[in-house]
């Protein structure tokens, strides 16, 4: 960052859009001990794996039937928080790769897991230069897990089985 002369510490009257606590498993949610996430549908789709480790409390992330390995360590990627989140897609026009238009503003549906637990979210988002705000079903605000955390965004309609 120094050798790009670009700032370490927050602008005054910065705040910070989520909040974090320790142990952020829902108290009435439904079991996620594993996530399976579809991305993409066909012959060339794309799911996403998680599995729940319940003595590290962390999801282990599988793809194309192989764990997920971070090229920097060459362990499984494992995460405390999981999002998936529903958005608008389109395929980009005259795109010969199948490559999508997602949109990320206005609002729509979700589910959040942490701890073996998953619960149903909304998110929102006024325009592009604007954080995620996440909202729980009875319009509180969703509270993270301290931790890494992978967030899915997915066409709206796509499946996911939550066992």
């Amino acid at each position: 960052l120094e050798k790009y002369d670009m700032r370490q510490e927050h602008k005054e009257g910065y705040t910070v859009p989520m909040k974090f606590t320790e142990d952020a498993t829902p108290q009435n949610g439904g079991t996620a001990n594993s996530i399976d996430v579809t991305f993409s549908k066909g012959s060339s789709g794309k799911n996403t794996y998680f599995e729940y480790n319940a003595t590290d409390k962390l999801y282990y992330v599988s793809q194309y039937g192989a764990a997920y390995k971070d090229d920097g360590n060459g362990k499984q990627v494992a995460v405390t928080n999981v999002l998936v989140l529903f958005a608008p897609t389109t395929q980009i026009a005259g795109d010969d790769k199948g490559r999508l238009d997602v949109t990320l503003t206005g609002s729509g549906e979700g589910y959040f897991a942490c701890g073996g637990k998953y619960v149903s979210l909304t998110w929102s988002k006024a325009d592009a230069a604007s954080p995620f705000v996440y909202t729980l079903e009875d319009g509180s605000e969703l509270v993270f897990g301290a931790g890494k955390s992978y967030i899915n965004i997915v066409p709206v309609g796509n499946d996911v089985v939550f066992a």
